[in-house]
């Protein structure tokens, strides 16, 4: 009798239909797409401070401080007692904070926004590498279909009325060798109204497996896991990129704290020149009965009121070097606004060692992030150039078809016959050459220039960075020269100055011209001192732009970059 209602397939065909789906997404079929690893497979202390940012800000409300805590950063010794944000009075006045460059660092690393938004960058990457990956993972598919026919017919043998209901579902996979199968089970329940058909009602199962190998473009594992290799490769690009970022926000803060040791030295340096122009007053003032004139008293008043002046200037640069310190470090607890006074505690390098010129140039060139990400291009145009001359070859498939069906008037007793040996089966080849292949062969050229043009630019930044790294050890060893000639002019100055002063104490009368010597005497040996002050700050800023051309500012500085929590 015919059917023509949905409902008319039996439960028993519905049940076979979800255990198949239900097995499927529960994993209980092979989990085939393990072959596929979505790991990008670095785990070095850059990647796990890359991690630990994004960990922290992705937790909503979680601060600066969660991120601290997280990461075990020493940032602790940041805040004192009495600056602490859970006892704070806004009648107090701000007390100095002492600092070590070790702290101003980690304090950069743990709230620079700067390397906060780039940090994202491989958190991204390595998700399209898991997305990638992911092309190859097993999928279910099912269908249904009901489909009910009439026509007028002319004869006796010709269909008028039909009833056609399908249910299909099965599972399929794109493996890593390019081929494709699939698995399904299919089962049509079928009615007509021919007066020969017996039975009337009839249900098909079939169980079918199809597979579909390419053997020249599309074919083995190294072309269609491409994808994935240059996704892994983009990943830690992102992640040189990161580095590289820390290490130029990290000089810079090294760079601003040794500046702010140089101000704070120059401000102590004037302060003394200044009280020894307010020495030289009072002297001059007290043998204003003997021998010194209103020209004398004059002249020293001038030399104090100049040095007081640069005083106040010293003291501008003192307050300019602190506020870039704080605006790199972004330590919420020592904002612009709370007047909290740095003073760095740490003692800059005054001693040199031998410079392997050599052996910097090879560091700098395997660890400088910029080589490190421009080889790693090189990396990728070589898979495309391999992808492109796979695309480049006609194209040949085996296709192989392998079913059983069954046939009978129930539904039970149909998928028994599919044991009766109705088995089918199919191989075959398929064959696509492009004549021509214009495009395909425009591609590959293109590939093989982007691979030329990535090598170019590997040469170029090697060139740069052997002279960088060059001119950053002459700038040490100058830098360090330049400290001990100013040690020595120190010692001069300070030595003329003090012949002087016992010459003033034996002198029957001071002359303009003695004064005048003295003063300038005094000048000298502030310019000395300030000169060698500012040639220790540039030899601890070369030495960390050294460090930071080979890549290596991190580790020579002994930074404790957060992990995350496994």
């Amino acid at each position: 009798m015919k059917s023509n209602s949905f409902c008319a397939i039996s439960r028993e065909c519905l049940f076979v239909m979800a255990l198949i789906f239900l097995g499927t997404l529960a994993g209980c079929l092979p989990p085939l797409s393990t072959q596929v690893p979505d790991k990008v497979g670095n785990r070095g202390s850059v990647a796990r401070y890359q991690r630990a940012l994004v960990l922290g800000e992705s937790q909503g409300d979680a601060d600066a401080n969660d991120l601290d805590e997280m990461a075990g950063l020493a940032t602790s010794g940041l805040t004192s007692p009495e600056t602490s944000s859970d006892s704070k009075d806004d009648t107090r006045v701000p007390q100095p904070r002492e600092l070590t460059l070790a702290q101003a660092i980690t304090a950069t690393l743990a709230h620079s926004q700067e390397i906060h938004v780039l940090s994202y960058d491989p958190a991204m990457a390595e998700q399209e590498v898991k997305k990638s990956a992911g092309d190859f993972d097993v999928t279910a598919f099912g269908r249904t279909n009901y489909d009910n026919g009439s026509k007028p017919t002319s004869s006796p043998s010709e269909i008028g009325e039909s009833d056609a209901t399908l249910f299909e579902s099965g599972v399929k996979q794109r493996s890593i060798l390019g081929s494709e199968w699939s698995a399904s089970y299919l089962v049509t329940r079928n009615w007509d109204d021919l007066p020969t058909r017996n039975p009337e009602t009839r249900y098909e199962p079939v169980l079918a497996f199809q597979l579909k190998q390419p053997l020249m473009r599309d074919a083995w594992q190294q072309v269609n896991l491409a994808g994935v290799d240059i996704a892994k490769l983009n990943y830690r690009i992102a992640l040189h990129s990161f580095h590289q970022k820390a290490e130029d926000i990290t000089t810079e803060t090294i760079a601003a704290y040794w500046q702010l040791v140089q101000a704070r030295r120059d401000r102590d340096i004037q302060e003394n020149v200044l009280q020894l122009a307010v020495n030289t007053l009072d002297k001059v003032k007290g043998r204003q009965e003997i021998d010194a004139t209103d020209v004398q008293i004059q002249q020293t008043y001038v030399s104090e009121a100049s040095r007081r002046a640069l005083l106040l200037q010293a003291q501008k640069r003192v307050s300019d070097a602190m506020d870039i310190l704080k605006r790199l470090m972004a330590d919420p607890d020592m904002n612009f606004l709370d007047g909290v006074e740095i003073v760095p505690i740490s003692q800059p390098h005054d001693t040199i060692s031998d410079i392997d010129v050599a052996r910097t140039i090879q560091l700098a060139l395997k660890n400088n992030p910029v080589i490190q990400q421009a080889r790693t291009q090189v990396e990728i145009a070589d898979i495309n150039i391999m992808v492109a001359n796979n695309q480049k070859m006609p194209r040949l498939d085996l296709v192989a078809t392998v079913s059983d069906q069954g046939l009978d008037r129930d539904f039970r007793p149909s998928h028994k016959t599919l044991n009766d040996g109705f088995e089918s089966y199919g191989v075959g080849l398929t064959m696509e050459i492009p004549l021509g292949n214009r495009v395909r062969r425009a591609e590959l050229q293109r590939r093989r220039l982007e691979r030329t043009k990535a090598a170019a630019v590997v040469r170029n930044i090697q060139d740069q960075i052997v002279v960088q790294a060059k001119e950053r050890v002459r700038r040490v060893q100058t830098s360090f020269a330049e400290i001990q000639v100013q040690s020595h002019a120190i010692e001069a100055s300070t030595a003329h100055l003090a012949a002087l002063e016992n010459q003033e104490d034996v002198r029957e009368k001071l002359t303009p011209e003695f004064l005048l010597v003295k003063l300038q005497a005094q000048d000298a040996l502030a310019q000395a001192q300030r000169a060698q002050a500012q040639a220790i700050t540039d030899y601890n800023v070369a030495l960390a732009q050294l460090a930071q051309t080979t890549g290596r500012v991190l580790r020579l500085h002994e930074v404790n970059l957060p992990e995350v929590a496994k």
